[in-house]
């Protein structure tokens, strides 16, 4: 048969795959229709299928007809042909097929005319509408493997024994409910796609199917939720690489369900980091994929244009997200990146680290930033050179972890921990677990410093100064936060965590705008290449602006917000506003404007008619002032 000849779409339609019923084995037919796509308006009744497009090898032919003796009320202009899909597809679509009737659904790749560009630049951004409005969402997980069966059990009955309250964050009891005990699941078939993103903005039902297996996507949202919120305190009787990867995959499921229970902030830098381990064709498509998650006022004025080259796009998306934010935030994607260095390739993302969380280097400091073809200025403070000491590297999913640790453990604070400085303990524990290590701290000070002991004396001696259970807590914290990354010294002492590629001699600065530290490699021209993010525990949270934060006063993710806060322990109290920031007056003709509905303090400037988030005691003229020394960089 020859190949399907498409007819173009118009403006407001879509196209859908009317599945013919048939039996196992036999060959894929259907009819391709064209339909009035106009919602809330008006929008055909379909079911959108989210799946793997995984390698187009070993393609399938879909055989699209323009009669049938099944359907003889539709009959079709178009001449008949066929539709090469892939394998993960036409498994799919054999699985889906039902017996005695068609089955109506939208599927990407037979849907949208892959030949067309223009078409597919067109439909690509709709996506988000597709899947929204359609009458049911698939998420097909692929056949039955690695435990599927189980997990699409195990995690819906979980779901169902807890009421979750996504807003509170918080799980009670459900009544009735039985006891979960954290029996042994194998670590299920949760790698999202690209369209798994789309689907969770679906206010229907949408169906989870993996093999035989299937689940309502709420219920399994619950049951990764529950899991997320109790594994601390259950008792851990899987192994350290099975756990490790399932509790990726869950965490990975739940930030789909944040979606859902619209709890995530949709700005295209939020999205491209969520969706990082996701699966897309195209490289183009790591952007025009989310175009349609953006709502409101973070909607982009990009169009799909898939004559761009992905660097192209990329860049794109970096100047409309610095001409619509006035942030340098999307610069900590970044890693040893083609020229410009400043334009991440998001393709890479899915082999990189994920980013370093509840981080505020710059704390609010208002950007500074000047784009002039392929050179981004900005401006920056310097924190130190990267030494010539021995990087220890730690690789994905590497289980050696104690090993590691205990060599950069004896050279960066010696053989003896008696003769440890407790300072500098404090500061290497913060750095592998990237973030401030207390007494209330999960896991304590304590417990991950004599975990650290333990390793460095090790076992022979037949002092135990951990127990298993402290010993697996730690280690599996160290392992999130240090796999992928390297951790070595910089020229004055201080420790620092980041990807492999840094070089003795590069330089870590704080940018304004960026929220965490970046270490910068300069060239022959006096211009600066981005090497990477770093965490830095000297410098994570505002103290090269603003000096160190006041006794009691921590920066971290507070659950029932939708944002980082600075909170007081001691009284309870959390604010978005620096306290470093109380004691210093405002600029001439500014004052607060109060707080929006979204939690931020807006500020005023009557004189001059300006409104803006970003504390105006934190812009460029207001810090040099202070006495700053702020450096412009050009980024190349």
């Amino acid at each position: 048969m020859e190949p399907y000849s498409y007819p173009p779409l118009g403006p407001k339609e879509i196209r859908v795959l009317v599945l013919l019923p048939g039996q196992a084995g036999e060959p894929l037919e259907g009819h391709l229709l064209s339909k009035i796509f106009d919602p809330p308006k008006r929008a055909p009744r379909f079911e959108a299928l989210s799946y793997a497009w995984g390698a187009q090898l070993d393609a399938e032919e879909v055989s699209v007809i323009n009669k049938s003796k099944s359907l003889p009320r539709i009959s079709c202009v178009q001449s008949p042909g066929s539709v090469s899909i892939g394998q993960n597809l036409a498994i799919a679509l054999h699985h889906l097929r039902l017996k005695d009737k068609p089955r109506t659904l939208w599927c990407d790749s037979i849907c949208i005319n892959q030949g067309d560009l223009a078409e597919r630049a067109a439909q690509i951004p709709r996506m988000g509408d597709t899947f929204t409005y359609a009458t049911r969402v698939i998420v097909w997980l692929g056949p039955e493997a690695d435990g599927s069966t189980l997990a699409l059990q195990a995690l819906p009955h979980l779901g169902k024994q807890v009421v979750a309250d996504f807003h509170e964050w918080t799980i009670t009891p459900a009544i009735g409910a039985d006891r979960f005990t954290g029996s042994k699941i194998e670590p299920p078939l949760l790698t999202p796609r690209m369209g798994g993103y789309l689907c969770s903005r679906f206010s229907g039902m949408a169906l989870i199917i993996c093999g035989n297996a299937q689940a309502k996507w709420d219920d399994v949202a619950c049951g990764a939720f529950c899991i997320l919120q109790t594994t601390p305190e259950l008792p851990m009787n899987w192994d350290d690489s099975v756990n490790a990867e399932f509790g990726q995959n869950i965490q990975r499921f739940f930030s789909l369900a944040l979606f859902r229970q619209k709890k995530a902030v949709c700005a295209i830098k939020n999205l491209i980091s969520t969706t990082r381990h996701c699966d897309c064709s195209e490289p183009h498509d790591r952007v025009y994929a989310i175009l349609g998650l953006l709502n409101g006022r973070h909607k982009l004025a990009i169009k799909p244009d898939y004559t761009q080259s992905p660097k192209e796009v990329y860049r794109s998306v970096v100047l409309s997200y610095l001409e619509k934010y006035h942030v340098l935030h999307i610069l900590d994607l970044c890693e040893i990146d083609e020229s410009p260095s400043w334009v991440a390739d998001l393709q890479q993302l899915k082999r990189r680290p994920a980013i370093f969380p509840n981080s505020s280097a710059s704390s609010e400091a208002c950007a500074v930033f000047k784009v002039t073809g392929n050179k981004l200025e900005v401006r920056g403070i310097f924190c130190g050179l990267v030494s010539s000491s021995a990087a220890y590297e730690l690789v994905a999913n590497d289980t050696n972890v104690q090993q590691v640790v205990r060599d950069l453990s004896i050279d960066f604070l010696g053989h003896t921990p008696d003769d440890w400085n407790i300072e500098s303990v404090r500061a290497l524990c913060e750095t592998l677990l990237c973030k401030k290590v207390t007494a209330k701290s999960y896991p304590t000070f304590e417990e991950v410093l004599q975990v650290l002991k333990q390793w460095t004396i090790g076992y022979d001696s037949g002092t135990i100064l951990c127990s298993p259970e402290t010993e697996r807590k730690v280690s599996r914290e160290i392992l999130e936060k240090f796999a992928g990354r390297s951790c070595r010294r910089m020229d004055d002492g201080a420790f620092l965590l980041s990807s492999r590629f840094p070089q003795p001699g590069d330089l870590v600065y704080i940018i304004l705008g960026c929220r965490v530290p970046l270490i910068l490699r300069r060239n022959v021209d006096s211009e600066y290449s981005i090497v990477g993010p770093c965490y830095h525990s000297r410098y994570m949270c505002g103290e090269a602006l603003l000096g160190e934060l006041p006794a009691g006063w921590s920066y971290k993710f507070k659950p029932d917000e939708r944002f980082a806060m600075f909170i007081n322990e001691n009284s309870g109290i959390s604010r978005k506003v620096d306290p470093r920031l109380s004691g210093i007056e405002l600029p001439q003709g500014w004052c607060e404007g109060g707080t929006s509905d979204t939690g931020y303090t807006w500020w005023y400037n009557l004189k001059e008619n300006l409104k803006t988030w970003r504390d105006p005691r934190t812009q460029l003229e207001a810090l040099e002032e202070r006495g700053l020394q702020l450096e412009t960089l050009v980024l190349v």
